[in-house]
């Protein structure tokens, strides 16, 4: 590649770094921040699984912790260092794909470098930051590889790992992702079987990483599968949703127009798009399993098919009618998603307005708790502004379970979570204590629930709650303010400077 053939490269990290500078801007969703807060609250001692009961695998937490050390070391905000360390991935990621597609012409290559960018910031606006979002941006070099060995070429052992360790980052983070790798190595399988070999440096370093994954929850994190596992297993089920109502998300247009369009066009001939669909395919496969029915949770597969289509369509001869005609729906699958994605915007939170009602007098520092299911009640609003959150819960997603049915083991998990809430209400006592209502999807199939009342059939808790009076209705939200005086037991954990009003990291 001579230097002027360098300029697809240098004009992709171009848009690359003008795009960083309105993306600081966005606002980041409930997940990401909650990601942060518990990063945050790790760097200051907090055990993870121990002092925060979070129900998802700790790799993603352990990242966030690194994230807010060097946020804290530069003294910028956590937010802004995450989104960074996105679009550094973006680069990585891209500089990776440039050593496979060398061979291509410059315009091709700058095709596919919009089309990653594209596919990485355009198309995740909405859910920028989430464990998805970072497996599609590493997944894409990994399907160039695996696209490169469908074509007999041979990548340096060098450039291989590299590309599986990048993978492995995003493989790692669900278990549902494992299907892609295994897919792809499958489509190698039945496309070279005579030079097919298992054991080859980016699945070396993949299944290296995935056993030093597993080896690090045991030994740093035991918690996770002791404590976790069996009380997701038990209680979390109140969020799944039927398959009907899985398909209500922009990917089921982009999947309606491209399965149309190949069925028209043919398979594609492009050995990346065949690649980057399968890949597709898996991670839709994922989406269905988790049956939680959340729009982040397609974004990689929606953004590799965009992806594979640009790829198909950008090689295609289209010599026939019929070739003319797919492409054309095919095009239609590329529109789709970017139009979804420029009309949804950045996240918003409908609950913002009357959050931010419910704390309007408070200030950074103070204290505040929702009582409720959606973690979305209250999150991003709190972090935001400097409010701090007294509870090992991201919210009290298992309350629709303890409505729905009982059982022995759900009562013990119910007392624990009345204890735990008593405990860390008089750790941290909080300012405001907000009563949610039982709306939402997770409540369905509940005719009433009364959750203050669940929380005082504990003693305990009833005993800190009546430092507590009534106040004020703020929409779905019942007011309880601290009026009296709670003692602080000895056994509290550590905490993040947050607590005395000092995020930094808004």
């Amino acid at each position: 590649m001579t230097n002027r053939d360098g300029w697809p490269e240098a004009t992709s990290y171009l848009l690359l770094l003008a795009a960083i500078p309105p993306l600081l801007l966005i606002p980041l969703n409930h997940d990401v921040v909650w990601q942060l807060w518990i990063g945050r609250e790790m760097t200051a001692g907090a055990q993870l699984y121990v002092d925060i009961l979070e129900i998802n695998p700790p790799l993603w937490f352990w990242i966030a912790q690194s994230l807010n050390v060097l946020a804290e070391s530069i003294r910028a905000p956590a937010t802004g260092t995450l989104i960074i360390a996105f679009g550094l991935t973006i680069g990585i990621s891209i500089t990776l794909l440039s050593r496979l597609i060398s061979d291509k012409r410059a315009i091709q290559r700058f095709a596919v470098y919009a089309a990653v960018l594209t596919a990485t910031i355009v198309l995740p606006l909405n859910d920028f930051g989430q464990r998805e979002h970072f497996v599609l941006i590493v997944s894409i070099p990994y399907c160039a590889l695996i696209a490169a060995r469908l074509d007999g070429k041979s990548p340096s052992n060098r450039l291989a790992s590299a590309i599986g360790l990048l993978a492995a980052l995003g493989f790692a983070l669900k278990h549902y992702f494992v299907l892609v790798p295994l897919a792809l190595e499958l489509l190698l399988f039945l496309s070279r079987r005579a030079d097919w070999r298992a054991l080859r440096a980016e699945t070396v370093v993949l299944g290296t990483s995935a056993l030093t994954y597993a080896a690090c929850i045991f030994i740093f994190a035991p918690e996770f599968i002791k404590t976790m596992v069996p009380l997701v297993r038990l209680a979390y089920d109140s969020y799944n949703v039927q398959f009907s109502e899985q398909l209500q998300h922009s990917f089921v247009g982009v999947y309606l127009f491209a399965g149309f369009g190949f069925l028209v066009y043919g398979w594609p001939a492009s050995k990346l798009s065949q690649a980057l669909i399968v890949a597709s395919v898996m991670f839709l496969g994922a989406y269905f399993l988790q049956q939680k029915g959340f729009r982040y949770q397609a974004l990689p597969a929606t953004g590799l098919m965009f992806l594979g289509i640009v790829m198909e369509i950008m090689e295609a001869r289209l010599r026939s009618f019929r070739q003319r005609a797919g492409a054309s729906m095919l095009s239609l699958a590329l529109l789709f998603p970017i139009v979804v994605a420029i009309a949804s915007g950045t996240y918003f939170n409908s609950k913002r307005i009357e959050a931010e009602l419910a704390t309007e007098d408070l200030s950074s520092g103070d204290v505040v708790l929702t009582l409720g299911a959606n973690p979305s009640d209250i999150w991003p609003m709190n972090y935001e502004r400097g409010l701090v959150w007294p509870s090992r819960h991201f919210a009290f997603w298992m309350l629709p379970t303890f409505a729905k049915r009982t059982s022995p083991e759900l009562e013990a998990f119910a007392d624990r979570v009345r204890l735990d809430t008593a405990h860390d209400i008089a750790c941290l006592p909080p300012d405001r204590i907000l009563v949610s209502s039982t709306y939402g999807r997770s409540w369905e199939g509940v005719r009433s629930f009364d959750i203050l009342g669940f929380f005082r059939a504990n003693k305990e808790f009833e005993e800190v709650f009546r430092q507590y009076s009534i106040g004020h209705r703020y929409g779905r939200f019942q007011g309880y303010d601290l009026v009296g005086k709670i003692d602080r037991p000895d056994n509290c954990r550590p905490r993040s400077p947050s607590a005395q009003g000092d995020i930094g990291a808004s």
